[in-house]
Formats: structure tokens, sequence, C-alpha cells
């Protein structure tokens, strides 16, 4: 089971998360029948197979899980103990995904104030607790303490880990964000320029993080009035996105709801309306309607069509159809950006 685990690993780090799934599941069922459901080893796994869950964009399967783990390491391990400190915080990380802000950033500083009885500053699981606040804080808009969190955590760990590791850039890409969000705006785009060709280096130009910089980047240039770079970039990483991490996951829906909200900010309504039926098909099949982003995107939808004075606008008279086909016909005959 030991080398199962391991190889998961290795997958997940891959980003071949379907097959890492499949192993750690085969885990967990051999561990609670050989060790039971409240052995150590076996809430280890369970909390790996939670955690990937969570990145796979099964919010529904991850936070019943981890729900279930945290509160089963608590009773049999310990409140203060390492493993359940790493289980809150991984379902702290979960909440947020719910928009569950408040409980999120709860949790994530009670992890941190017990890990800071026993650890040093620059302790890694120190920074990886400070690094899910301060996201939990950008999303309450506590921007202030947010930067300051997540400068402390990308300084030192570029001082620990270097400048180019992962973990230093991930931490980079979450600084640009509370730049944006600050309304810095240069300096934000300058910080993910740089990251990004990092990451590509490093990383490869698929990666998670470097999609996830690059969609942050496209934020920037709307920010500033760029609205065609910002587009192109955007149609880009979100192909990017739909190739390699599928149609149902929340990464796609959340690109095609931030394209939508581009073409609204281009003014072209019945692209954007499009792009949020998109959105919302794609929620609907992972997410579930239960999740507030379906909410969200429903709403806007209805607000536009509701509100349009073009009759070429009205719900009637748009075609009930995904963009995807339109959208990979915008994407095709696109260059690689030159940003970087």
């Amino acid at each position: 089971m030991a080398a199962m685990l391991g190889l998961a690993s290795v997958l997940w780090g891959l980003g071949r998360l379907r097959e890492a799934i499949v192993l750690q599941e085969q885990v967990v069922k051999s561990r609670l029948k050989v060790l039971g459901p409240n052995h150590r080893e076996t809430l280890q796994a369970m909390d790996s197979l939670g955690q990937s869950f969570w990145l796979n964009g099964q919010y529904c399967e991850a936070i019943q899980l981890q729900q279930q783990t945290a509160e089963t390491m608590r009773m049999f391990l310990g409140e203060e103990d390492d493993d359940t400190l790493k289980a809150l915080d991984n379902l702290g990380v979960t909440l947020g995904s719910w928009h569950r802000f408040a409980e999120s950033r709860d949790i994530h500083q009670k992890v941190l104030t017990i890990r800071l009885r026993t650890l040093e500053q620059c302790d890694l699981r120190v920074l990886e607790t400070k690094n899910n606040l301060a996201m939990a804080l950008l999303d309450l808009k506590e921007l202030r303490v947010a930067k300051d969190l997540m400068e402390d955590v990308y300084n030192r760990r570029k001082a620990q880990m270097g400048k180019e590791h992962p973990y230093t850039l991930w931490a980079l890409c979450y600084l640009s964000k509370i730049y944006i969000e600050e309304g810095e705006l240069q300096r934000a785009e300058e910080t993910l320029v740089e990251g990004i060709a990092a990451g590509k280096r490093s990383l490869g130009e698929h990666h998670l993080g470097v999609l996830v910089g690059c969609g942050e980047l496209a934020r920037a240039y709307a920010y500033q009035g760029r609205l065609d770079e910002a587009e192109a970039l955007t149609l880009e990483t979100v192909s990017k996105v739909k190739l390699f991490r599928g149609e149902e996951h929340p990464d796609y829906a959340t690109g095609m709801w931030k394209l939508g909200q581009l073409w609204e900010m281009k003014e072209e309504q019945l692209k954007a309306i499009s792009a949020y039926r998109t959105a919302l098909a794609a929620t609907e099949t992972r997410l579930t309607a239960k999740h507030p982003l379906y909410k969200i995107i429903s709403d806007r939808i209805a607000f536009l069509s509701h509100n349009s004075h073009d009759e070429e606008l009205k719900e009637a008279d748009i075609p009930n159809v995904s963009v995807t086909s339109g959208l990979d016909t915008l994407i095709k005959p696109l260059q690689p950006t030159q940003t970087w």
C-alpha cells in the first residue's frame, strides 16, 4: 500500500489526478479493511484522497471526506496532532472553494496559532498555513493583512527553496492576486510576467500554476483597459485548461465565467451570455447547482437577458448551444502569447 501511495504521489505531482485518485481510493479501501477507520495511516490516506478530490475539482466529494477525516483525527489523534492540523488546513482550503470564506479564515487562523506554539516562523508547514490564511483574507477583502502574510511567505520560501521553486512561484502568483485587488496593476503585471516565465521553464506551459498565472495576467490587462490583450490571453488560457483539465473541471467553468466578464467589458453581450451558458453547464457537471458559482452565473445570465433593450440579445433569440465550438474556432488561429 505504501508503494501505491508513493506512485499516487508521483502521478499527483505530474497532474495526472484521475490516475492518482484511483490508486488512493484503493489504498483507503484496503486500509479501512486491514487497519480500521480510526488508524493514523487510514486517516492519512483519506486526507490525501480528499486533497486530490479538491485539486481535481470534485468539491462535493472533497468537503464530505475532509470533514469526516478532520473530525475523526481530532477525536483519535488529538486536536494539536500534526496530521490533524494538516487535515484542518486542507479542509479550510476546500471551504474557501465553497465560498465559505469566514469559516476558512477561522480554521487557518486556528491552525496557525497552534503551529506557532512549537514551530518557527520559517517552517514550511507554518508558511503553508500562512499562505492559505492570506487567500482566505483576500476573499474577505482584508487586503492589508493578506498582503503582509503573503509577502512573508514569498520571501521566506524564496530564501529557503529558491526563486524558481514551484512553491515560491505559487506564492508569487497569489501575491499578484492581492496586488490586483489593491489596484497595483503595473506591479502585478511585472510580478506575473516574471513568475510565468520561471514557471514555464521549471514546470512547463500547461502546468496549473502557469495557467493560473496567465489568468491573473489577463485580469491585470483588463483592469488596465488593455482588453484585446486580455481577450487573446484568456482565450489561449481557457483553451489549455479545457484540453488539460477537462470541460467539467471548475477551472474551466471559472475561465469561461471570466471570459464572459471580459466580453461584457467589451460590450459584446451576445458572446458574454454564450460564455456564461457554457460556464453554467460546466459548473452543473461537477460542482453541481448547489455551488454558489452556479447561482452567480445564473443570475448574471438572467440579468443580461432581462435588461437588454436589443431584441437580438433576448433569451429567445440566443442559441441554446455551447460556445465551445466557437471558442475553438477563435483559439486555433492564435499564436502563443509573446508577453513573456
